[in-house]
């Protein structure tokens, strides 16, 4: 099996997190689900495929991001989005 890590990197993080029902303004921000948000501060960022929350400091990649939502192993979370 193909190392599963290396397909999430193919998938785009505005995918990921519009299909965890996450809705991104046109500059690609929305309220972080980390932390009580009253003005968007979560970002996506295209260019190098991650996310960051500048108002509470947590960032990463697709994998991170689900990792954190459900709570769950980096592996369960790539798995997760590979077969969604």
């Amino acid at each position: 099996m193909n190392n599963i890590f290396e397909k999430v990197k193919s998938i785009d993080i505005s995918d990921v997190v519009q299909h965890f029902g996450f809705k991104l303004n046109s500059h690609g921000k929305a309220l972080c689900p980390f932390h009580d948000d009253k003005t968007p501060s979560y970002s996506s960022n295209k260019s190098n495929n991650s996310w960051k929350c500048f108002g509470c400091g947590v960032g990463g990649d697709a994998v991170d991001f689900v990792s954190m939502l459900k709570v769950i192993s980096k592996y369960e979370a790539a798995k997760l989005i590979v077969e969604e």
